[in-house]
């Protein structure tokens, strides 16, 4: 931009030929002057220091003022046409260089002691004097302003930019992550399975095989206890299976034709079964609740909530209620346990959160996520209503009937929830 003000200095030397009295080939020669000043200048910059670039920017505002002040003298004084125009020489030089506050000060300061000399030599009055320069004042406290709060955007427009950049670096380093992540987990999943499995039907088959008195009782307890063990880990393997299956976009639905109250009746004997008679399930049902589910997958996020109220329950009773509501139906879970605070709430659906110690209670933090995004596919919701030390309920709507369907193709994100 500054180049452009060469040329623009050069032509309105035509302007000075037709002014009366004018000396032509002296201002043409400070025009020169003045033109090759910013020339050089203009070519100069990009390869000068920080420090020197800013000498070369007040150089500029400085000798901007003082070759126009010399153009007003040879054309004729404070009677020239150019006189009037020297108050803007500062706002010009804040248009020019916009990233120069220091600049536009030089030209502020030029200007107005080329105005004064400009004036006392054309003898005007004090008064006169005086209230052109409160007016030049004026004009280049203006230009100033405008010159810095111009620099203090440009910044600000930069740092913007900065941060947007590195949150897009951030945001692209996350994905990456989460994709490693994910990846990691599927393969590890699918590689402990094997081994796991053959562990689980060993300890089965031997199992089958003990019979009373034929083995010592602490041989046999520790056996019990290698097939429980072994049902954990299974399960932690088939959720990580079922994280990496979601997040990678292939859950596909198998709807059949089902009673919802049998298929809670059945989550639940499988849960006395494996806890024995440690566990206190009530379970409410007006009859046969008929609809079309995916009976799997429904099925395991009934044996999700019930595990979370069993386990955080504090050994009280457990009450399954299963309620028909239009074309809705609801399954509600209600324990009497240690509750979830509010603030803990918002973040219980979300992957590997947990609102309870990890120190105090086993798990992965990933039952109430795999639930929610098995519920939401199948057109349906989870809700909570809890408060600490009041036990929590959770309630699953799912709609009466479902038509198969696949997951949308996209990374399933950590989400926050509704409530």
């Amino acid at each position: 931009m500054l180049l452009w003000c060469a040329p623009l200095i050069l032509i309105f030397a035509v302007a000075d030929g037709l002014t009366p009295g004018t000396r032509v080939a002296l201002t043409f020669a400070v025009r020169v002057a003045w033109a090759g000043t910013v020339v050089a200048v203009a070519l100069w910059l990009p390869r000068a220091t920080p420090l020197l670039q800013e000498r070369l920017v007040l150089a500029v505002g400085l000798s901007t003022p003082v070759f126009f002040g010399l153009l007003v003298h040879l054309t004729g004084g404070t009677h020239s046409p150019l006189f009037h125009f020297m108050l803007a020489m500062p706002l010009v030089v804040a248009v020019v260089l916009q990233d120069h506050p220091i600049a536009t000060l030089g030209a502020a300061v030029g200007m107005v002691l080329a105005g004064v000399a400009v004036q006392v030599a054309s003898g005007r009055e004090a008064r006169t004097l005086v209230e052109w320069l409160v007016l030049a004042t004026c004009m280049a406290a203006l230009a100033v302003y405008a010159s810095v709060i111009y620099r203090r955007l440009r910044n600000r427009e930069a740092l913007l930019y900065r941060q947007h950049v590195a949150s897009l670096e951030r945001e692209r380093d996350y994905q990456v992550a989460v994709e490693a992540r994910d990846h990691f987990l599927s393969v590890a999943s699918h590689e402990l399975r094997t081994p796991l499995t053959a562990l689980k039907l060993q300890a089965q088959h031997a199992r089958r095989t003990v019979t009373p008195g034929s083995v010592p009782e602490k041989a046999e307890r520790a056996l019990n206890a290698v097939l429980r063990q072994a049902e954990r880990l299974q399960s932690l393997m088939d959720r990580l299976l079922d994280l990496s299956v979601i997040t990678a976009g292939r859950m596909v639905l198998d709807p059949v034709d089902a009673d919802l109250s049998v298929l809670v009746q059945e989550t639940v004997t499988r849960l006395r079964e494996e806890h024995g008679d440690d566990v206190d399930i009530q379970v409410h049902s007006p009859g046969p609740v008929l609809g079309r589910w995916d009976a799997v997958a429904l099925q395991q996020v009934v044996q999700n909530l019930l595990g979370n109220a069993v386990k955080y329950g504090d050994g009280k009773p457990v009450v399954v209620r299963v309620v028909e509501v239009g074309e809705q139906v609801h399954v509600e879970v209600e324990d009497h346990g240690i509750g979830i605070s509010a603030q803990d709430l918002p973040r219980i659906f979300q992957r590997f959160e947990r609102a309870a110690s990890a120190r105090n209670y086993g798990g992965l933090g990933l039952g109430l996520w795999l639930s929610r995004q098995i519920v939401r596919q199948m057109g349906g919701d989870i809700t909570v209503e809890s408060a600490v030390g009041s036990g929590s309920t959770f309630t699953v709507v799912v709609p009466r009937r479902l038509g198969a369907r696949e997951v949308p193709e996209r990374s399933v994100k950590p989400e926050v929830p509704l409530h």
